[in-house]
């Protein structure tokens, strides 16, 4: 029950998928299922109701739940309560929402994005039978209102009310939010950041208000994103307006409404260059423990620079020329603007420009790994693993890049098939650095034994603009959830498994010894996911007993 995957009268050896079961790819090294495919029977649905071809978002929660919105169509199903959210294991589905439930003395209209939060729980913006946009949450007993457009904003000044929420991000039922807003003051006073702690969702920062870590006089002007821990710290990226009317784009990181100035452009740069300024902030990224990871230029003409640390003390972590594994001999890279950070920051996805020994600078790729052991992924204008030859990465896609914290790292891309001709497929990266296609348009998918179907689109969860701030498509376990569209219409959700590498070499020595045991043991009593060795969702005893079977069977 092998995949075939072909493409212009080439065949290429991948991974079959089809409902409840996994199959191992002819090479050993994808593995797929579906969870969930058009015309299939909905779970949690009247008998007689399936999916459609509407499915969108589908992410990942550490625990082992997947989730995702799709359409329904069958016997009592209309335009009113079409569209339902779902969440549990590939056969364990659960209608968590749907469009026309209770809620808010209303019913809901309308999905716009949501997040896995927590293995039992969603936040999700969305709107009622009125128009009336929110963000609410939900979990299998009941729909709890963060806000709602209009409702009065609890905080420190009156006479303000919520728009909807432009940006959010959540975790373990903690949440933050980009907001517009009604009030007494115009513009720029009409941008909130909004908080919540498993509550009513209340605000912290208003626009014109003084804007932390800046001189007197200088002002909030405008929100952007937002990015949250576990363990409450949060992040938000803004404009501060200083009194002579000159913007600067900063980063501030917060817990609750203690806020502080991270980083802003024109203030100092810890780049240990006498005088250096910050001129140019990336998207930041906060990790599971608080520290927050961006991009920047400075004045130092360093070139694009990592920063990470904790909240208001930026350091630099990375900065060009550095080698990476798997370049030519004598090459090194300087850093590209756009990264992927994993939950606990131990792994990175990241654009590099490699450069030879004479400095010639060539088209821009990939390196993942550690922070100080990237290794080599990919690069613009050379061949792209599962087409033809002769297709060759054209562009990536920042917005969909994933890296997990035991190395995995998935990303989208173009191609260039032919002159003229272009397609977008997804590929993953394996700790080793080696890289595989998961699925791309024009490429032929076997759903089920006999069932060949071409796919037409392939979607990945997108951060920030398509989709929250935290919102993963990526597991530690070196699962990547994907939509596949295909040509014929239908369309569904799939898993697919990236080989895992001894999972008992916990210390990264590449054998297997006492070492291993004790690294163990600190990431189990840390309650580390990746000691979830049973991948149960849980840290328990029966971790570790799985452990030593695991341990004394070797690699």
């Amino acid at each position: 029950m092998f995949l075939r995957v072909s493409f212009a009268g080439v065949s290429l050896a991948c991974a079959a998928a089809f409902p409840g079961a996994f199959v191992a790819s002819a090479t050993g090294q994808v593995r797929w299922t579906a969870v969930a495919l058009s015309g299939q029977r909905a779970p949690g649905t009247p008998e007689g109701v399936v999916f459609t071809a509407g499915f969108r978002q589908a992410q990942l929660h550490e625990a082992g739940d997947i989730a995702f919105l799709a359409q329904i169509t069958g016997p009592g199903v209309d335009a009113a309560n079409d569209v339902a959210l779902w969440r549990g294991r590939p056969l364990q589905l659960v209608r968590i929402a749907r469009e026309g439930d209770a809620i808010e003395d209303s019913t809901l209209a309308g999905f716009s994005t949501f997040i896995l939060d927590s293995s039992e729980h969603i936040t999700f913006a969305g709107y009622t039978a009125g128009q009336t946009s929110g963000l609410f949450t939900r979990t299998s007993a009941r729909y709890d209102t963060l806000s709602l457009y209009g409702g009065t904003i609890p905080g420190p000044l009156p006479g303000w009310s919520w728009r909807g929420p432009s940006a959010f991000a959540a975790s373990e039922r903690i949440t933050a939010g980009v907001y517009r807003s009604f009030g007494p003051r115009s513009w720029p006073a009409d941008c909130v950041i909004g908080y919540s702690n498993g509550g009513e969702m209340r605000a912290v920062a208003y626009g014109g208000d003084p804007a932390a870590g800046f001189p007197v006089g200088t002002t909030y002007s405008s929100f952007a994103l937002c990015d949250i821990s576990p363990s409450g710290e949060f992040l938000f990226t803004g404009q501060a307006l200083s009194a002579n009317g000159v913007s600067r784009s900063a980063i501030w990181a917060a817990r609750d409404s203690d806020i502080r100035l991270h980083a802003a452009v024109h203030e100092p740069a810890p780049t240990g260059v006498p005088g250096a300024l910050f001129t140019d902030i990336g998207p930041p990224w906060m990790t599971t423990d608080g520290r927050i990871f961006f991009m920047a230029f400075t004045t130092s003409n360093l070139g694009p620079c990592l920063f990470e640390g904790q909240a208001g003390s930026p350091r630099l972590a990375l900065r060009g020329p550095i080698r990476v594994t798997g370049l030519e001999s004598g090459w090194t890279a300087h850093l590209g603007r756009n990264i992927a950070l994993s939950p606990g920051g131990n792994s990175i996805l990241i654009e590099i420009s490699p450069r030879n020994a004479d400095g010639q600078s060539f088209l821009n790729g990939l390196a993942s790994g550690g922070i100080d052991s990237l290794r080599f992924v990919a690069r613009l204008g050379e061949p792209s693993p599962g087409y033809p030859s002769g297709t060759i990465f054209s562009s990536f896609n920042p917005v969909q890049f994933h890296s997990s914290d035991t190395g995995f790292a998935a990303f989208t891309a173009s191609v260039r098939v032919r002159e003229n001709e272009t397609s977008t497929g997804a590929w993953a990266a394996s700790p080793s650095g080696d890289i595989e296609l998961l699925a791309g348009a024009g490429v032929s998918f076997m759903v089920a034994p006999g069932d060949f179907r071409t796919v037409q689109r392939v979607q990945l969860m997108a951060r920030g603009s398509s989709g929250p701030m935290n919102a993963r498509a990526l597991d530690v376990h070196g699962r990547v959830a994907l939509i596949l569209n295909f040509t014929d219409g239908s369309s569904g959700v799939f898993l697919a498994q990236i080989p895992v590498p001894c999972r008992v070499d916990f210390d990264d020595s590449g054998g297997i010894d006492g070492g291993d045991v004790e690294a163990f043991f600190y990431a189990w009593a840390a309650s580390e996911i990746r000691a979830d060795m049973n991948l149960d969702g849980g840290i328990d005893g029966s971790d570790i007993a799985v452990f030593f079977d695991l341990w004394q069977e070797g690699c």
